[in-house]
């Protein structure tokens, strides 16, 4: 064989080598890509689970909860209704009202957890979220005889996303309540400021978390806990801490913990905090003059709404119409002037805001106010606003929720 023969051949050979070789790595790359899809999928696949996990439990939980407090309400009320004492009367409404006053917490703080989509940071006490979880969980607890011993102090107020940090609490109560089956124990929950951060700690008397596990625990998937009971109504998944742990130094905090084998462990949750004090609850307001007397429409397709309302405004001498369909608060708007519009976001016909448009149209000095049932999209409630609208008020609310509004 001549040379440039023998050396065209060793150029194909080359050649030919370096096609398989680059034929090869596209294989290799193909098949990572897709090992690598694959586990993106099969982790989509268990945070649905156990996103579907946890709605299962707590919707077990909500429904013992509601049973309770209905039966409260309807036997009381069936009670008031054949009653002939005024006293009894009374107490047996004041106790429906408490009742339904805690179903209507229950509900915000469901509506609350079922957000997708992340809203703004806002200025508020710690305990609001704090709260709102508890109310979802305390009587669970009660049932694996774990009790839970609050212990707060006045703090200055911290910025959060209120959902987030809803989360962030869950888990840790759950946590907590995991540790301390199947005996049962005491979780402390303590809250207290020191210097510029807000402390929320978490105190249970559960198993403990041994020293070389600790550094751990905030590691996806990782988890001390032993296998917890098929029927367990918030079975730990290995998620948590880890979400709440980068929820927090989202929030410029930190999660820190202490544990010993035996005797339990603390989470604590340290958030800075803005240096102004926290909003107390709005006080009702005792003594104001009477108002004078106004126009008022309510617009709701629920006609025991809408005659409640009605009923509501005229203890107070204002005159009050209803209506149960869009163009028929249309009508009403041409043919009187109204102070105030109460109408409802879900409306049957004509979409409640081309039904705002319309009445801002027609009298533009008219006040609308929306309702809904629902917690009031962002993006909504901006549009709202921007076609007219006052502002919005949120199934179940109170009288004075109304006066403050038309004051």
């Amino acid at each position: 064989m001549k040379e440039e023969d023998r050396s065209n051949k060793q150029l194909e050979d080359e050649l030919v080598e370096l096609v398989q070789e680059i034929s090869e790595m596209e294989i290799s790359e193909t098949k990572l890509k897709r090992e690598k899809e694959e586990k993106e999928r099969l982790l989509i696949q268990l945070i649905q689970s156990v996103k579907m996990a946890g709605i299962e439990n707590l919707a077990s939980g909500i429904a013992h909860e509601f049973n309770n407090l209905l039966q409260i309400m309807k036997g009381h009320a069936e009670f008031a209704k054949k009653t002939k004492k005024a006293e009894d009367m009374e107490e047996a409404i004041d106790i429906v009202l408490k009742a339904s006053d805690k179903i209507g917490n229950i509900i915000k703080d469901l509506l609350a957890f079922s957000r997708k989509e992340s809203f703004e940071k806002v200025l508020c006490d710690i305990t609001e979220p704090l709260e709102s979880v508890l109310s979802l969980t305390e009587e669970k607890f009660k049932e694996r005889n774990i009790e839970i011993v609050r212990k707060y102090e006045k703090t200055s107020a911290v910025e959060v996303n209120k959902v987030e940090m809803q989360r962030v609490f869950l888990n840790m109560v759950t946590n907590a309540r995991d540790a301390m089956i199947p005996d049962g124990g005491v979780l402390e929950i303590k809250v207290k400021q020191v210097e510029d951060n807000v402390e929320v700690s978490f105190v249970d008397t559960g198993k403990g978390i041994k020293d070389e596990n600790l550094r751990r625990v905030f590691e996806p998937f990782y988890t001390t806990q032993v296998a917890v009971e098929e029927d367990s109504w918030l079975q730990g998944v290995g998620l948590g801490l880890s979400v709440s742990y980068r929820i927090v130094r989202r929030h410029g905090g930190i999660i820190e913990v202490e544990s010993e084998i035996g005797k339990g462990s603390t989470f604590t949750v340290k958030l800075p905090t803005k240096g102004e004090k926290a909003e107390e609850k709005r006080e009702e307001r005792i003594g104001v003059e009477k108002p004078e007397p106004l126009n008022i429409l309510v617009v709701d397709d629920e006609e025991d709404i809408c005659k409640m309302f009605t009923k509501w405004l005229s203890l107070d001498g204002h005159s009050a119409k209803y209506a149960l369909k869009g163009q028929d608060a249309l009508d009403l708007v041409k043919k009187d002037n109204f102070n105030f519009v109460f109408l409802d976001v879900v409306m049957p016909g004509i979409a409640s805001i081309d039904v705002l448009k319309e009445i801002k149209k027609i009298s533009p000095e008219t006040r609308v106010v929306m309702i809904t049932d629902t917690l009031m999209d962002k993006a909504l409630l901006d549009e709202l606003i921007q076609k007219g609208a006052l502002g919005y008020l949120q199934k179940p609310f109170k009288i004075e929720d109304i006066k403050e509004i038309i004051s």
